[in-house]
């Protein structure tokens, strides 16, 4: 029997105790919400299979959420479903960027250089992802607003945008249900934003939610023989975000899934009106 090299098998059980220690335990249940029926995440898998946009929610610097993402990916693409994947943590600008990647054009050192001029998480988080979606020729989609824009909205307002900048954002006026002004309010409390105005918190949330619905759009507009799923927070993710904003522009049908967080996306109080599946912590 090959001998595994020291040098590799400490690697392989460091990576291991990390993905332990984050609490990635893949899941292995889920709640279908609508009737809080509890399903195996094969069950789940097979109702995503003939919708064209999926979102998988995320707290960004949990590890298991990557995976679990990864896994429904794997999934649908093993089912023959011919996928792309959009991402909120890559700015439409840097399409080119993710085009190169997939095509194999770039190594993984330059890209995650790029990656990370785009999004502070670690690379590690989601380099699963990235490399599944290379190796498989998966195209990757730049959802996410250039962030020059987006800081001159947040600083000045729609005023500060240009003609061009403010069509290219829809709809961006602050009109949410007390779910979503309650997670926005959670939102700025995490970020220590709670100095600042709520209303240009807002306005920015919503910037990210109608641009990247509109990102969506176009691809499978573009793209019809392609099923998205849509990588983001779950603040964007859930169906009070994105999602609300693609139903109301379009007759797409969509699904979206929450990983359950104790205490924020918890299985007593997520409703169907937040989602469609929930998948469970144990």
């Amino acid at each position: 029997m090959r001998k595994i090299p020291l040098r590799r098998s400490v690697s392989c059980l460091v990576l291991a105790l990390v993905f332990i220690l984050s609490g990635g335990c893949v899941a292995r249940k889920a709640m279908r919400l609508q009737d809080r029926t509890i399903v195996s995440v094969d069950d789940m898998d097979r109702a995503l299979q003939d919708v064209r946009l999926i979102f998988v929610g995320e707290y960004h610097k949990k590890l298991g959420h990557h995976m679990m993402q990864l896994d429904v990916i794997k999934a649908l693409d093993r089912a023959g479903v011919k996928l792309a994947i959009g991402l909120e943590m890559f700015t439409a600008e840097n399409q080119e960027v993710l085009d190169r990647w997939v095509a194999g054009e770039m190594t993984e050192m330059a890209f995650r250089k790029r990656y990370y001029r785009n999004w502070k998480v670690p690379w590690y988080k989601y380099r699963g992802i990235f490399i599944y979606a290379r190796k498989h020729k998966i195209p990757l989609v730049g959802l996410n607003i250039s962030k020059k824009v987006s800081h001159k909205l947040f600083i000045g307002g729609p005023r500060a945008l240009s003609p061009e900048e403010r069509a290219a954002l829809g709809d961006i006026s602050c009109d949410v249900d007390m779910e979503y002004e309650k997670m926005i309010r959670e939102a700025m409390e995490e970020h220590e934003h709670m100095g600042m105005e709520f209303q240009a918190f807002c306005r920015v949330q919503m910037s990210w939610d109608s641009f990247m619905a509109s990102k969506i759009i176009d691809y499978l507009v573009a793209n019809p023989g392609r099923t998205m799923v849509a990588l983001a927070g779950s603040g964007h993710a859930w169906k009070r975000g994105i999602a609300r904003k693609v139903i109301a522009a379009t007759r797409l049908d969509s699904i979206v899934i929450l990983p359950e967080v104790s205490g924020e996306y918890d299985r007593k109080d997520v409703s169907f009106g937040d989602a469609d599946f929930l998948l469970l912590e144990r």
